[in-house]
């Protein structure tokens, strides 16, 4: 599913609220439009080490859910591990992680979100390019006044209707 590293294209940091999306798509999804702009053949996929073990878990909560089957959950699985060595990973090293705390101390943030947040604060630092993709309000929120950020609509009218 991902671009290749080569790829010239556009570099997408991908939280596991958009991985998720990406393998598994719930009927009457507001953020359809998320999957096609990752699934754009000149996007290069980017993800934090810490996606790969939430997505796996994502699936496995599905299935616990009875959202879906054993099986399309051993599908999804696969399929997922199957495309991780096409995105470029960013590894929890000690510099993503003590960013991490220090965007925990200063912004209302989940630690999780802010090891995603830090991987992408690292990768784009190293880069020089890329935006994070996020479907999460309230990362999205603190995201998209540090780093740059894939619009989502839904969530700026929601930040305008409170101004």
């Amino acid at each position: 599913m991902p671009s290749s590293r080569t790829s010239a294209g556009e570099l997408l940091f991908l939280d596991t609220s958009v991985l998720v999306r990406l393998y598994y798509l719930e009927r009457d999804d507001p953020f359809a439009w998320a999957v096609d702009l990752a699934q754009r053949p000149d996007a290069l996929l980017a993800a934090s080490h810490l996606a790969y073990v939430e997505t796996l878990a994502a699936f496995h909560a599905l299935r616990r859910g009875r959202a879906i089957t054993s099986r399309r959950q051993a599908s999804l699985s696969a399929a997922f591990r199957a495309d991780w060595p096409s995105f470029l990973r960013v590894p929890l090293s000690p510099p993503v992680v003590q960013l991490a705390g220090a965007l925990a101390e200063e912004h209302p943030l989940r630690g999780a979100d802010a090891l995603q947040l830090a991987s992408f604060a690292w990768l784009w630092e190293k880069e020089g390019q890329g935006r994070f993709f996020t479907l999460d309000r309230r990362l999205y929120r603190v995201a998209r006044g540090l780093v740059p950020t894939v619009p989502i609509p839904a969530f700026e009218e929601v930040q305008t209707a409170k101004k």
